[in-house]
């Protein structure tokens, strides 16, 4: 989100969630208050003595009493989010300090007192009786403060290294990145992080990440340069809930694993309109439901979150013009370009892309398993209840069912549909299959003895030959110019044979490759000449999970699939699947190397 999404500026400084789940965003130029859906700015205002009296605002932080303090450069201010005014911080020490000038970062203890960073000027404390005290640091570049759990307050400096407070102690102790080097461009600090009461992390100008011992007090280096030996520009740095190491530094984010010892790193992409909007990040904030926000220079904010990627959500609401139901089966496309859409809880919907909105069909199953587009009819397959063809035009429903007669339906559960090249409804059932006659208006069966099975998927190929797709009893071909009938009982190169008699879908790729997707054997090319599989992919090479639903081509030429543990997308030249999962797109090499990537 950017300044064209209502954003008052894209240099993006603090971030903050408050207590009623509004997020609140710093910038160069206003205050943002982002309610979810739109963006509400706080200026300064010459003739408003209430309003905020800076626009460059650079720390957050809600106090006990649901106040919310903004440090600016010039000085403190306070929202009264009930009076939904500003107040100037004007509280002055014993000696007269007041607070005022940049203030760089506010932090609170566990005793409730706040902790201000004023640059060159030094570090104030406004303690939980209202008293304000003043560790002075004169001509000191202050960037950042953090309370630890023993009681002290460390400062991140430019020039001086790490700096402690003990507030029973009057002496300020330094401790420098490397004592033989007292070169200040080898000790500036931009952030402290308390990770946990053995160690903090430090992020540097040109030192990465660095551990501090608490104990012994020194710093050894955690992660100081890229892969490619770049050193690591360090602005930022949160422990998520999961207890990742996420770093904002010059060069994207990196998410560092304490397991492998090992990072991925999170860049903005051109030609990909999700990724981060910036690489250059300023802040980072993890918010209550798990997201993360990165605040960049020039890019606004991105928002990163486990469930929600950059597929767009459309899921059931109060209300009209939302999709009915939860569990999607499937998808048709008709020639006015409405998808249609079959659910397992909710029946039929179709969504217009013009207007971006859903009907409900008035079809009586609530359970669909099957669709088929024919010009001005969508035939839909159920379960229990039969097979419905619908006219688009009218709006006519005609309804055939399983009966007496041989030339009904072999059965009330419809798994497949299917139109070949000279125009022939198939129909497969959970017993069998049959095709449509259009002429008599009924049904021709396939003798039990050649597919008695459910029939999940159908697909004809480049050279007119069909394909079925059973569950448990293999593939079945069919020649329409030789009616000749093949039965390729289960692949022999599968990893599971009984679950690889087990086919869920089928796809034919613009290469002309025949891809099996299976119930918990994976996928691969089944080769027609030799009936074995080549390129087989399971969860121990690269798949989310065994057990594969749906199968497409996109126009690039990737093939992607569903599962019962997420999406995937595949690279049929280099085998590398990215999986789309908790919202998270992750890359798996054929090395079974982990990678995150937005």
């Amino acid at each position: 989100m950017a300044v064209e999404d209502g954003l008052s500026q894209n240099m993006v400084y603090s971030i903050m969630q408050d207590k009623t789940g509004f997020i609140w965003l710093g910038t160069l130029d206003g205050l943002n208050r982002y309610d979810g859906t739109k963006f509400k700015v706080f200026k300064k205002e010459k003739t408003n003595t209430r309003s905020i009296g800076s626009n460059k605002i650079l720390s957050l932080l809600q106090n006990i009493d649901n106040k919310i303090w903004i440090g600016t450069a010039d000085g403190i201010y306070i929202y009264d989010p009930n009076r939904e005014n500003f107040t100037h911080f004007t509280v002055r020490t014993a000696k007269g300090d007041k607070v005022e000038g940049i203030v760089r970062d506010l932090k609170a203890d566990k005793k409730g007192n706040i902790w201000i960073a004023v640059q060159d000027k030094g570090i104030f404390c406004f303690t939980n009786k209202k008293e304000l005290i003043l560790y002075e640091l004169q001509n000191t570049n202050i960037r950042k403060i953090e309370p630890d759990s023993r009681g002290n307050v460390w400062v991140a400096t430019y020039g001086k290294g790490l700096l402690k407070i003990n507030p029973d102690s009057p002496e300020i102790k330094e401790f420098l990145l490397d004592e033989k080097e007292k070169k200040i461009s080898e000790n500036n600090i931009n952030v402290i992080l308390s990770f946990n009461s053995n160690y903090l992390l430090v992020g540097t100008i040109s030192r990465g990440v660095q551990k501090f011992d608490l104990h012994e007090e020194k710093f050894t280096p955690l992660l100081e340069k890229e892969h490619d030996g770049s050193p690591l520009f360090v602005r930022s740095m949160i422990k998520t809930d999961n207890q990742e190491l996420w770093i904002g530094t010059e060069e994207g984010v990196f998410i560092y694993d304490f397991r492998t010892n090992d990072f991925v790193n999170l860049k903005h992409s051109h030609n990909n309109p999700y990724s981060l909007s910036d690489n250059a990040i300023h802040s980072l904030y993890q918010d209550k439901e798990g997201g993360i926000w990165v605040g960049t220079f020039f890019g606004g904010v991105s928002y990163f979150n486990r469930f929600f990627t950059q597929f767009e959500k459309y899921y059931p609401v109060t209300g009209k013009n939302s999709i009915s139901g939860k569990s999607i089966s499937e998808f048709c496309e008709d020639d006015k370009k409405n998808i249609w859409i079959g659910t397992e809880d909710a029946g039929l919907n179709k969504f217009s892309p013009i207007t971006g909105k859903f009907t409900k069909s008035p079809i009586a199953s609530g359970n669909i398993h099957s669709l088929l587009c024919d010009e001005d009819r969508l035939w839909v397959g159920t379960f229990s209840d039969g097979l419905h063809v619908m006219n688009l035009q009218t709006q006519e429903m005609r309804s055939y069912k399983n009966g007496a007669s041989d030339y009904s339906i072999k059965d009330d559960n419809i798994y497949s549909i299917y139109k070949d090249s000279s125009g022939r409804i198939w129909i497969g059932s959970l017993t069998g299959l049959q095709y449509y006659n259009e002429q008599s208006d009924n049904f021709r069966r396939i003798q039990e003895g050649i597919i008695k099975n459910q029939v999940n998927d159908i697909l004809e190929d480049y050279k007119g030959t069909l394909w079925f797709a059973t569950i448990g009893n293999g593939i079945f071909s069919y020649d329409r110019f030789s009616e000749a009938w093949q039965h390729y009982l289960s692949a022999t190169d599968m990893p599971d044979e009984n679950t690889g008699k087990s086919i869920i879908c089928l796809l034919q790729d613009k290469k002309n490759r025949l891809w099996i997707g299976t119930e918990g054997a994976g996928m691969g090319i089944f080769n027609r000449e030799t009936n074995s599989f080549s390129s087989v992919i399971t969860s121990n090479t690269g798949l989310p999970n065994d057990v594969i639903y749906k199968l497409i081509e996109d126009s690039k030429g990737y093939i992607w699939g569903s599962t019962n543990k997420g999406i995937f997308r595949l690279d049929p030249e280099s085998m590398e699947v990215v999986i789309y999962i908790y919202a998270f797109e992750w890359i798996i090499r054929r090395s079974v190397q982990l990678q995150i990537r937005i």
